[in-house]
């Protein structure tokens, strides 16, 4: 990347990472941003572009129940308590203003995979994936592309390809970092932790 934000991958090789400790290290590392990146599937081999999503607390739409499912594992997330009712407030005011900001990325990862890209990018879309629910920061979770679609599977399995998404990615985490941090404490750190979902 350009120097401007510091990325701190959960994994490097095909290992399994916990759910929860994947957003739970980048809490740990005061990240700025929670990047969770899939490849999707579906039982249509039609379906194709890149998907974005930001969290929602309710139950997502119905189309995407199977990426749900298959994402979260059948986890779900535990509730939070708190030692009064002035932490569960500030708490609340944090993961507004995270929610806000974390819309904000969905929309710029998303335009900037949809430019130049063989296939239409997808809309924006809020989902209760647990990953993004234990991320205490602006969070956002991408699907590249659908695995199942033939043309797009092949796509992905190039390194060219790859790297013109990872490139796109980059770009829209800078630009969103450049747009924030206009409005932020000049003392806040660019720090970025990024995950490599692998599909899973």
């Amino acid at each position: 990347m350009s120097g401007a934000a510091r990325v701190v991958m959960t994994r490097d090789d095909d290992s399994d990472v916990g759910l929860a400790a994947r957003a739970e290290l980048a809490n740990r590392l005061g990240a700025r941003l929670f990047l969770s990146i899939h490849a999707n599937a579906s039982i249509s081999p039609q379906h194709a572009g890149a998907e974005t999503f930001f969290l929602s607390l309710r139950g997502g739409e119905r189309r995407h129940r199977a990426l749900l499912e298959r994402e979260n594992r059948g986890q779900s997330a535990p509730e939070v308590e708190f030692d009064s009712a002035l932490d569960e407030m500030l708490a609340r005011l944090e993961a507004d203003a995270a929610h806000r900001e974390s819309q904000r990325l969905a929309v710029r990862l998303n335009n900037e995979l949809a430019r130049g890209s063989t296939h239409r990018a997808r809309r924006v879309m809020q989902a209760p994936f647990i990953v993004l629910r234990h991320a205490s920061m602006a969070a956002a979770l991408v699907e590249v592309g659908f695995l199942t679609h033939p043309e797009q599977c092949r796509e992905l399995s190039t390194p060219e390809h790859r790297r013109d998404i990872a490139t796109r990615l980059a770009a829209a985490v800078i630009a969103h970092l450049d747009s924030e941090n206009s409005s932020r404490s000049p003392s806040v750190a660019n720090a970025l932790t990024a995950e490599d979902g692998g599909g899973n």
